[in-house]
């Protein structure tokens, strides 16, 4: 069993442990269980089997899903382009993101400080990792510039390098939910392009985004 294993056994039989007693000292004196449980082997959590165990801690090991991230590592200098509509005229800003591994290389979170378009400084907060329960990789994505918290999830294709995510977005002018989607193309180490795309009003697509990252370090 690897560390990262006996570590998670061990906080599930604390668990285990303390609901044990919890349930003893909520029992009536005198009051003696119907059906006693039945002896655990020595190598098991109570409630637990061995296997139950095996997969749960493997939900919680990184594999090459994750290893796919590190490409996004490091400070990167980039320029993005957005539109809010098909029609509009795209607004350019500059701005850097630094990427790291958190939470032992479960995820990577990106900090992103840009110029706003219109002046005013802006800080973007994200967080992004694979699921091993749902098998897709997951991110979510907070700014200074929204109370919303965002969320997508997506796919990865190593074949291409091409990292694919879906979403959801409530647009704060009219309130209707808006679905996006958006590629980043790492297949250059140094230099990741980045397009994205949603419905307009009418329902029909249009690219909303485009952005060119370059990698400083």
């Amino acid at each position: 069993m690897t560390t990262s294993n006996r570590t998670l056994a061990l906080g599930l039989a604390l668990v285990a442990g303390l609901a044990f007693l919890v349930g003893q000292a909520t029992r009536p004196m005198g009051v003696v269980s119907a059906a006693a449980p039945a002896a655990q082997p020595d190598d098991s959590t109570p409630g637990f089997s061995p296997d139950d165990m095996a997969r749960m801690a493997a939900f919680g090991e990184t594999n090459e899903n994750h290893e796919h991230l590190s490409a996004m590592l490091g400070t990167w200098d980039g320029t993005m382009r957005w539109r809010p509509t098909p029609d509009a005229d795209y607004l350019e800003f500059p701005g850097t993101a630094v990427r790291e591994w958190v939470l032992d290389g479960r995820f990577v979170r990106e900090v992103v400080t840009a110029e706003a378009p219109g002046g005013g400084a802006y800080e973007g907060l994200g967080y992004v990792g694979y699921n091993n329960f749902d098998h897709r990789y997951e991110s979510i994505w907070m700014e200074n510039m929204s109370t919303g918290v965002f969320s997508g999830h997506g796919v990865y294709d190593p074949e291409t390098k091409v990292f694919t995510f879906f979403g959801d977005r409530r647009d704060p002018m009219t309130g209707r939910m808006i679905t996006t989607w958006s590629e980043m193309d790492m297949s250059d180490p140094n230099r990741h392009t980045l397009k994205g795309w949603e419905y307009a009003a009418d329902g029909t697509a249009y690219q909303s985004a485009e952005g060119v990252f370059t990698r400083r370090n």
